[in-house]
């Protein structure tokens, strides 16, 4: 019997023993797997966490650039100049269609990892190729739109053909590190293409160009009667049990001096917004970095840390909760 149940297994690593010592041994053979299955779960884990709220910042910068077109049309609108903003809006397209191909490729890297988990934790999954594919095709696309093209060898996309003398677990764990290989290498391509400045510059908000665009069009529509200031009055005047009166905007407009107070304070957050895309760039620039570290780890045999990249996501988050602009209230 103990014949019969050691044949049942094609063991790589030991020739037929005694059945306890086989046992011992199978088990010993099997650590290495098991350990990288839970740690590739653990990566595959963060990484879609990490590219879920990069995407979703990405989806915030592209929301602000839509106001900010609107915006420029309504002034141009307003002061009779259809053509005033006709460069700078050109420029925000361009920013938008290349935002619109990073935010592909990072879906594309979520689903990755999604597949990635799913093979590490349950097995689910015994073929990558189709998001690896998917996601080496968003990759170029990407590079493509912000004038940085990169190619990725059609032979990385391919899976790991099983192997006949692995033991049970370690098709698997082989198909687990060679999903971490796949990502990572697209992983450096990308990193490398978004370390450009000019990169940067492509798929950020402009700060000199849009500052206090948005502004001027709700300045506008509060001198029309459109608008009221009292929602940031009231913001003002809330720790000290204050509120603004149904006389405020009123008062507001008589006092030129108050009245450029408040203009400012819309810019100031038109400027807070601005600002917080391009960090969550920089961000999502260093959870990349991060996360192209963790797969060398995990491909070497070395144990993974996510602390810092949970940071990361977390500083991410933070981002995604800056208030938007205008600011201002519509009038009653």
């Amino acid at each position: 019997m103990g014949g019969q149940a050691t044949s049942r297994f094609n063991i790589g690593c030991a020739k037929p023993l005694p059945l306890l010592l086989a046992i011992a041994l199978l088990a010993s053979c099997a650590t290495v797997p098991t350990a990288k299955l839970t740690q590739g779960a653990a990566l595959a884990k963060a990484g879609g966490a990490a590219a879920s709220q990069m995407q979703q910042n990405v989806t915030i910068s592209g929301n602000a650039l839509e106001l900010f077109a609107k915006a420029a049309a309504f002034n141009d609108g307003f002061n009779a100049s259809p053509a005033g903003s006709t460069t700078l809006l050109a420029t925000v397209k361009v920013i938008q269609g290349n935002l619109v191909q990073y935010g592909n490729f990072l879906q594309s890297l979520s689903s990755a990892y999604s597949a990635m988990d799913d093979l590490a934790e349950y097995g689910a999954s015994t073929d990558l190729d189709p998001a690896i594919s998917n996601l080496a095709s968003d990759a170029e696309a990407f590079s493509k739109s912000v004038g940085k093209e990169i190619t990725i060898p059609a032979d990385l996309t391919k899976g790991l053909q099983e192997g006949g003398n692995l033991i049970v677990g370690s098709v698997q764990t082989e198909k687990v590190v060679k999903a971490s290989a796949q990502i990572e290498s697209i992983l450096e391509k990308v990193v490398a293409v978004l370390s450009d400045s000019t990169v940067r510059s492509a798929i950020t908000p402009i700060q000199p160009e849009l500052l206090g665009i948005e502004g001027q069009a709700a300045f506008t529509l509060y001198t029309q009667g459109v608008y009221t200031y009292r929602p940031i009055l009231d913001e003002f005047g809330a720790p000290f049990g204050l509120e603004s009166s149904s006389k405020a905007d009123d008062i507001v407009r008589s006092n030129n001096r108050v009245t450029a107070g408040l203009a400012a304070v819309v810019n100031q957050t038109v400027n807070s917004q601005i600002a917080s895309a391009k960090q969550a760039y920089d961000q999502g620039l260093a959870a990349l970095r991060a996360l192209e570290g963790q797969h060398k780890k995990l491909q070497a045999g070395e144990p993974i840390t996510l602390g810092n990249l949970s940071d990361i996501v977390l500083n991410l988050r933070t981002l995604a909760k800056v208030p938007a602009p205008p600011g201002t209230g519509v009038a009653k």
